[in-house]
């Protein structure tokens, strides 16, 4: 490549800097999972929540609990393997700090979720793991479905 000494101005740096959210966003896209392969994923977690939630000794909650596990590590794992096949490969961490960060804030409030429904089952209230089942499920779909690929991207241009 060659380099030249020219410097470029405000406006032009600012298109190019849009011109790279643009295509940013347009790849977010390109990688958003099929709308049933997102709402199977996002079931089996809800379904695991439940199951985690609902499990005492030795019950059949514990069957529905690895039942839902392996239907969430094959649909995501099919999601993984599908992009591979277009020849897109996917990373399970990102390498922004912002991505991190994001992926970091998710697993612990998924996990907050899991472990508050369960102790709150456990403390008497039957109610708790349908609700963090179905809030565990729409926010796993709705965060797979606007950010696919775990990186927080503005939705408009540079200001």
């Amino acid at each position: 490549m060659k380099t030249t000494d020219t410097l470029i101005s405000v406006d032009e740096a600012r298109a190019a800097l849009e011109s790279l959210e643009d295509t940013h966003r347009k790849a977010i896209l390109f990688f958003r999972p099929p709308l049933w392969l997102n709402l199977l994923a996002a079931s089996m977690f809800g379904m695991l929540t439940m199951s985690y939630a609902l499990m005492s000794h030795d019950n059949n909650w514990v069957l529905g609990l690895d039942l839902s596990l392996a239907g969430f590590l094959l649909s995501v794992a099919f999601m993984f393997y599908s992009y591979r096949l277009l020849g897109i490969k996917m990373k399970i961490v990102p390498a922004s700090l912002s991505g991190k960060i994001f992926q970091a804030v998710q697993a612990v409030i998924y996990s907050a979720i899991i472990f508050g429904a369960r102790e709150l089952y456990l403390d008497g209230m039957a109610w708790t793991p349908y609700v963090a089942a179905v809030l565990n499920a729409g926010t796993f779909g709705y965060l797979i479905h606007h950010y696919p690929t775990g990186e927080l991207v503005s939705k408009e241009g540079v200001k």
